[in-house]
């Protein structure tokens, strides 16, 4: 009994949201449909059109897992909308493996024909491990003018990094970390506030173009009213980003059993724009093990420049139209506020 308990434990603290693509079998003729009519949208102009056969595929893994499916092929079975719709809460789960289920929800409406998703995210900075410390992205080190100064060099004590450059193994300098103080203020505004706002402007810039305007609202920083956060925290949909300072822990974007702080705090601009799909009920595409199926091998199917397939060295052309077209069929299964 305790075997079996520590491996459902173990299983459960590994897990990440990493279905994959699933069988191409599971894609439909409406899946095909849906990829050609979202060619139609303004999110999918230009660079953002993506490749027609594998949006099929991205479609029909998603719906698939969605335990909104039903519902979303009932009320948005013709996938005409007004071009104006009020605000609605979307929520749901993508379920992976036939057991694990990963939590989204965001705010959808539309105005004017563009698009307009809203997710709430809190902070909760590291406790344990460094509690006085912070690690930060080099990217932002630079943009407050310190990766020339505090972030070029290692300062160690007692055997640990103490202040300045954390090399995470990545090849590049900035894709790396730097440690300052928690409370230490640059340009003055405390570190923490420069890292959410970080954040911010990753998520908004890079999810939002044509058709589409992303908006991330951080309740650290009071940036939603007390009733619209009374909203959110009734329809228990605020993202709670969960920080450690384990610089080998790989990205989750919720807590688990086993791993209830699942984010490095120095994460990186690219895995910080991955993580946010999964937020708004996106699937990982990459593949997992060393020998998967030609089927599961996302880059080698259309996938390469997607976001959810190749989060390293992402463009903004990355977002393609079938991720937006995803996040928005899910308009008339949310609840009115």
């Amino acid at each position: 009994m305790k075997t079996l308990i520590f491996v459902i434990v173990f299983a459960l603290s590994s897990f990440s949201a990493s279905a994959n693509l699933c069988k191409r079998s599971n894609i439909l003729k409406r899946h095909r449909d849906e990829a050609s009519l979202l060619r139609n949208e303004n999110f999918s102009i230009g660079h953002f059109a993506g490749d027609e056969t594998y949006d099929a595929h991205v479609i029909a893994c998603n719906r698939k897992r969605d335990d909104k499916k039903k519902a979303i092929e009932k009320t948005a079975a013709d996938h005409q909308f007004l071009s104006t719709l009020a605000p609605r809460f979307v929520k749901g789960h993508i379920k992976y493996l036939n057991f694990a289920k990963m939590k989204y929800g965001y705010k959808v409406q539309r105005s004017r024909g563009v698009w307009m998703v809203t997710v709430a995210a809190q902070f909760h900075f590291p406790k344990h491990k460094f509690p006085k410390k912070l690690d930060i992205p080099m990217t932002l080190a630079r943009e407050l003018g310190i990766g020339t100064t505090i972030c070029a060099r290692t300062t160690r004590r007692f055997g640990s990094i103490s202040r300045g450059y954390v090399n995470l193994g990545n090849s590049s300098r900035l894709l790396n970390a730097c440690r300052v103080k928690r409370k230490e203020k640059f340009n003055g505004i405390v570190i923490t506030t420069h890292l959410m706002k970080y954040w911010k402007r990753n998520i908004e810039q890079y999810w939002s173009h044509d058709g589409i305007k992303v908006r991330f609202r951080i309740v650290n920083l009071n940036e939603l009213s007390s009733n619209e956060l009374k909203k959110y925290k009734r329809r228990k949909i605020i993202w709670h980003i969960r920080m450690n300072h384990n610089k080998t822990s790989r990205a989750m974007y919720r807590a688990s059993i086993g791993k209830p702080h699942p984010l490095y705090a120095g994460l990186n601009h690219f895995i910080i724009r991955h993580e946010f799909g999964h937020i708004v009920g996106l699937d990982d595409e990459y593949p997992e093990g060393n020998n998967p199926p030609s089927w599961r091998k996302c880059s080698e199917n259309g996938g390469a420049d997607y976001i959810m397939c190749n989060s390293w060295g992402n463009n903004k052309d990355h977002v393609k139209g079938t991720y937006p077209w995803i996040v928005t069929r899910r308009y008339y299964t949310g609840k009115t506020l």
